[in-house]
């Protein structure tokens, strides 16, 4: 664009090349100074250099965004086993009896499974429901991806699942481990 129709942005030139970029920055120069010697040839840089440069914010919103990403599925995993692991407590007895009646190992493991992950499961269609409700404002930020993106959703659908099932077998592991003889004694 000419630079009086643009002052503000400056005058640029861009050259592509093969090889390093930046060893004909002497060369442009000379051609630059030959032609106008009192244009100021400056901030020599590479495309890439550049393109980092304006990334540079993007980037870093996107590391931080990734890291708060992380600690909410860890305090949602963390969350998860603990309302299940205290059900399991408070259940103890029940389990006790269930298992001295005949309930084996395979079938308490199953029951608390299901029932922490059904609570999982209203949870996350719940908030995939909220989520693609209120994808018109974050419709801005996105780059190359609809806000309504499937592949996306399937893959924090799929995450967020993989991880209550951990949260949720640990609880259901200990459970198995009590002992039916015990738990009749108490009475």
């Amino acid at each position: 664009m000419p630079y009086r129709q643009v002052p503000s942005a400056g005058m640029f030139l861009t050259i592509r090349t093969e090889g390093d970029p930046l060893a004909l920055a002497p060369d442009v120069r000379a051609a630059v100074w030959e032609l106008d010697s009192d244009q100021p040839v400056d901030d020599v840089q590479a495309m890439a250099a550049r393109v980092d440069r304006a990334l540079g914010p993007t980037k870093f919103n996107l590391l931080l965004l990734s890291i708060f990403a992380s600690v909410a599925l860890a305090l949602a995993a963390i969350g998860v086993y603990g309302v299940v692991s205290y059900s399991v407590t408070q259940r103890h007895h029940e389990i006790g009896v269930r298992m001295a009646l005949g309930a084996g190992a395979g079938e308490v493991r199953r029951m608390i499974l299901m029932q922490g992950l059904m609570t999982v499961g209203l949870g996350l269609l719940l908030g995939l429901v909220a989520a693609f409700g209120l994808t018109r404002l974050i419709a801005t930020l996105l780059y190359n991806v609809s806000p309504s993106d499937p592949p996306t959703y399937a893959s924090v659908a799929i995450v967020l699942t993989v991880t209550s099932i951990v949260a949720c077998y640990l609880p259901a592991l200990r459970a198995t481990r009590v002992d039916p003889s015990s738990v009749l004694h108490q009475e």
